[in-house]
């Protein structure tokens, strides 16, 4: 098992090998925003056998008024 620790994102995955890692933009309501994927897809032979784990990073303001217990 491979642990990820990932500063830049602030998580941590656990992964049976080392994941890739990319970085695309993605077209939103708010704008072009970064979405950081880490993947792994182990050769088992079974094709849909994948870790996967995605970030990406809204903009502040569209959570004002939200509950803050809940989105922090």
């Amino acid at each position: 098992m491979e642990v990820d620790k990932n500063e830049t994102l602030e998580f941590r995955a656990t992964n049976p090998d080392t994941p890739k890692k990319t970085v695309q933009k993605v077209t939103t309501a708010f704008g072009a925003l970064d979405m950081h994927m880490v993947t792994y897809a182990p050769s088992s032979g079974d094709d849909s056998a994948v870790y996967s784990l995605g970030r990406s990073d809204y903009p502040r303001g569209q959570f004002e008024g939200a509950d803050s217990d809940r989105y922090t």
